[in-house]
């Protein structure tokens, strides 16, 4: 899912060299109307780190009602002070300049607590990879993998 359909044309190209079922949507991620439990995995790749804090509560809601039981959820952010971006901004700096500055940036223990309602596997800063690397890896990124489990509830 993107607002972008170049992004949407980009994801289309790297489908069809590989065998995978990926169903693509244009719209916007709050204004989704897929049934409860739909996805296996969700991948968020530059999003997050432009929400507003005030929609993080309505973004995690999506995530837990759309993910499936033990289904995998899937993040790249900004890092904190990141080599492309990621303020180091707090929320109240935030709406006192009414700018996230390009993007919020984040650490692994505020990965932790946002997304506490799921199982943490994995947050650690991207791995950078070279130009002629099969794999996307650039410096001044965090990721992580979570799957959601009976074990924990959101709020």
């Amino acid at each position: 899912m993107d607002l972008s359909e170049n992004a949407l044309e980009w994801a289309k190209k790297r489908i069809s060299e590989v065998d995978v079922n990926v169903e693509l949507v244009c719209a916007n991620i709050f204004d989704l109307d897929f049934q409860q439990e739909s996805f296996d995995f969700i991948y968020d790749s530059g999003c997050f780190h432009h929400i507003a804090p005030h929609r993080r509560v309505s973004y995690i809601e999506i995530i837990n009602r759309l993910l499936k039981q033990d289904g995998y959820f899937a993040l790249c952010s900004f890092e904190e002070n990141g080599t492309y971006g990621g303020s180091a901004l707090t929320d109240e700096e935030v709406y006192l300049k009414r700018s996230l500055e390009g993007g919020l940036g984040y650490t692994k223990s505020q990965l932790q607590e946002i997304f506490n309602f799921l199982e943490e596997i994995e947050i650690r800063k991207m791995l950078p990879m070279s130009t002629v690397d099969p794999h996307f890896g650039l410096e001044g990124f965090i990721v992580g993998l979570f799957q959601k489990n009976d074990i924990k509830k959101p709020f």
